[in-house]
């Protein structure tokens, strides 16, 4: 017969014989045992069952101890679960390690053990020793081969137990085992439910939490969501309180909080510091437990009964907040809920994080469009103060109350170049700063230093010490505190050299390094702007010596004729321009007279214009009459070796009779100014000067009357770009035209006061009076 059916055989022979002696009461026994240990589903249901059948035991085998041992989750020690008869000390989670003792013994082996006299073997323990039991019998707790613990029975008497008791408790183990089993595995499945329930519970709660976060974009507003959210535990039930910091510059601010047992809250404290707070902002590393130090904020007393949780807000690692979480009473935060904690604060940095990253595509999209602002600026600008008046209103579109510019100039003093303010009723003021209260390049103003070292200086707030240290007397004093000086910001102009500073205040908040960093780029504009213009006039006025030179230092004296010049050049570009004029004077008492533009604007023309004019003096004293001098240039005009071509006007004036002759080489016609009113001549034009013709146009012939005044001139008097050369002629005689006779000067100077601020050509006149 196999081994497994005669074990079978033995254990139901061996119920039988324990059902004869125990008879009815037993077996009914036997029948409840059997359900209940059918229907356990709970630790509760469970103990009952060990208690119930520990009883009827002991009763049925006549013992005088009975226990249940259950082992633990690694099989190598037993902890007691249930007991009868035995001391507190034994039936109260005692345990035993396999391999001691007789429960030691069942464990290692496996199988039922029988021990008639104690106090002939080890035994585990002193209270087992001391428990007055003479004889034992144990077995194990088995299900599919898998140990789950021991029963066992005690007698004081010495060889109590038999076999059939040891097969009568196997029995009862076996049915045990599949209750201990079955009750193990409900649980777990339970447990496991409430696991899937509770990360349900939780994904659901962080994909709500997530879904508000995506609408906010304000870092304080994600702080007071995340605060919000925190106000219930991992497991549905209410927090304490929970408070939020935010790092602003060396501090962590209070943004977001919940009444409760952080009503102690400090508004402000420093990032680095004693406290927990600062830690955790510093070390971004989250703290958990009761009190954490004397209390999160480095306070005395800490708050009793409460447990913390501090965690950072981190961002690009580094710290952007700290969140605190106070839990009632002084209890572990259990690792599910520090873990439900650091999922919601991570998503809340995330957010903040999408947060920065959509302010600084804000800022450079603002940045971007201020910039292409003051390109625009810089490209239409007409005049350098006017340049830097503009940037700066620019500026104080985005950001700041108040904008100085100081200029430093070459012998070292300050020059305030702008001062303006964004509400134009407290110009008025910001006027006095420049006006009254001039920079000073020996003091000690934030503008001064800038442009001393180099180096930006800004500050969140000005405190009362530190404008009275950078005011001269109480009325600046009192002038910046009506314009509710703030927060300022400084930085250097720097181009080829220091330029100077630029100075930004605001009365309304406190500048951050965001506000910083762009100042630094109008900065970039304006300092461009300053050294453009230092070096535009520096070369202009290169230009403008370079023309003077070439142009005659001074006209000789015509007895009987008035005559008056004027050169000025555009207002466009800085090179010199081919204009000029000349007068001589004739052995014949004749004087020649000539006015021409050679083409282009720049070195060459100018080159070209000089040794041009020479020419034409030198060519003078040979020939005649103007057309033969133009005929002459013409044909020398190779010989000459210029390149460009030219337009110009030659006179010829006797003094003695007023006779006048005139030839063009492509010019404008002169304007006669005479008692009849302004009349260009009609002097007809030859082909201009290098164009390959050997001739020029004819000579005209009239006179110029005692008193009548003759204008010569290049087209820069002539605004032909816009109107044309005709419509502009005709408001050149018109302004001329006038009832009372003008001299050379005047007329001169009437020309220029109708000449436009913005000139893109240079303006060459010649005007010669007959004296009457």
């Amino acid at each position: 017969m196999p081994g497994h059916d005669h074990h079978e055989i033995e254990r139901l022979l061996a119920t039988e014989r324990a059902a004869e002696l125990a008879g009815d009461t037993a077996a009914q026994w036997w029948q409840e045992i059997a359900a209940s240990a059918a229907m356990a589903r709970s630790e509760g249901a469970l103990n009952a069952l060990f208690r119930r059948a520990l009883m009827t035991l002991k009763d049925m085998l006549g013992a005088d101890a009975l226990a249940v041992l259950v082992a633990n989750d690694s099989g190598d020690e037993l902890l007691a679960r249930a007991a009868t008869g035995l001391s507190e000390e034994m039936s109260l989670g005692l345990g035993i390690r396999a391999g001691q003792g007789m429960a030691g013994t069942v464990i290692a082996t496996r199988a039922p053990l029988i021990v008639d006299d104690l106090s002939q073997i080890e035994v585990a323990t002193d209270a087992l020793r001391n428990s007055g039991l003479s004889s034992v019998v144990a077995v194990p707790l088995l299900f599919e081969d898998h140990l789950l613990g021991v029963l066992y029975a005690g007698s004081r008497e010495r060889a109590h137990f038999t076999g059939v008791d040891a097969d009568l408790l196997q029995v009862i183990a076996s049915r045990l085992s599949t209750a201990i089993e079955r009750v193990r595995a409900f649980e777990a499945e339970h447990a496991a439910r409430l696991r899937a329930q509770r990360d349900a519970d939780r994904l659901e709660r962080l994909q709500d939490f997530t879904a508000k976060l995506v609408r906010e974009s304000d870092p304080e507003r994600i702080a007071a969501v995340l605060g919000t959210s925190l106000a219930v535990d991992s497991a549905g039930r209410d927090v304490a309180s929970t408070a939020v910091w935010l790092v602003d510059g060396a501090d962590l601010q209070l943004t977001s909080s919940t009444p409760g047992t952080l009503d102690i809250l400090p508004v402000r404290l420093p990032v680095v510091g004693d406290s927990a707070l600062s830690r955790v902002a510093v070390e971004c590393r989250a703290q958990f437990g009761a009190g954490v130090d004397r209390n999160p904020f480095g306070r005395t007393p800490s708050p009793e009964g409460s447990s913390w949780a501090l965690l950072p807000l981190v961002v690009d690692a580094d710290s952007v907040g700290v969140v605190a979480v106070a839990y009632p009473g002084p209890q572990d935060i259990a690792p599910e809920e520090q873990e439900f904690l650091a999922s919601m604060v991570e998503q809340a940095a995330q957010a903040m994080h999408r947060s920065q990253l959509r302010a600084q595509e804000v800022a450079l999209g603002e940045l971007a469009t201020f910039l292409a602002q003051a390109a625009k600026v810089i490209a239409e600008a007409s005049d350098f103060a006017g340049t830097l008046d503009r940037l700066a209103e620019l500026a104080l579109g985005a950001i700041g109350d108040i904008c100085l510019i100081d200029f430093l100039q070459e012998d070292g003093a300050l020059r305030r170049m702008v001062a303006r303010h964004r509400d134009r009723s407290k110009q008025h003021l910001v006027d006095r700063l420049g006006s009254d209260y001039p920079p000073d390049a020996t003091g000690a103003h934030p503008a001064v230093e800038v442009i001393r070292t180099g180096a930006t200086r800004w500050s969140r707030t000005m405190s009362d010490d530190f404008l009275r240290a950078t005011t001269r007397d109480e009325t600046h004093l009192a002038l910046v505190h009506e314009l509710e000086f703030h927060s300022y910001l400084s930085v250097p102009l720097v181009g080829s050299r220091m330029l100077g500073s630029l100075t930004l205040v605001s009365g309304s908040r406190s500048f951050d390094a965001d506000d910083v960093r762009f100042a630094e780029r109008l900065a970039e504009q304006v300092a461009a702007v300053v050294d453009n213009a230092q070096r535009y006039e520096s070369t202009l006025r290169t230009s403008q010596v370079l023309q003077q030179s070439l142009l005659p230092q001074r006209l000789v004296s015509v007895p009987g004729l008035e005559v008056a010049t004027r050169y000025l050049p555009a207002t466009r570009g800085l090179e010199v321009g081919g204009d000029f004029y000349d007068l001589i004077l004739l052995d014949d008492a004749a004087a020649v007279f000539m006015v021409g533009d050679v083409e282009g604007h720049d070195r060459d023309a100018a080159a070209l214009m000089g040794h041009l004019r020479s020419a034409a003096r030198a060519l003078a004293g040979h020939v005649k009459a103007p057309g033969q001098l133009i005929e002459a240039l013409q044909q020398s005009w190779s010989h000459l070796d210029f390149d460009r071509i030219a337009t110009a006007l030659f006179g010829w004036f006797t003094v003695r009779t007023g006779e006048l002759v005139l030839a063009s080489a492509g010019h404008y016609p002169p304007l006669l100014l005479g008692a009849g009113g302004a009349e260009f001549l009609a002097v007809q034009p030859g082909p201009p000067l290098g164009v390959g013709a050997t001739a020029g146009g004819p000579d005209w012939f009239g006179a110029l009357d005692p008193g009548d005044a003759l204008l010569v001139y290049t087209d820069g008097a002539i605004d032909e770009r816009v109107l044309g050369a005709e419509a502009s002629m005709e408001l050149l005689a018109a302004g001329l035209t006038t009832p009372e006779r003008l001299d050379a000067e005047a007329v001169c100077d009437r020309v220029i006061g109708l000449l436009p601020a913005d000139r893109p050509d240079d303006v060459a006149l010649l005007a010669l009076r007959r004296r009457s």
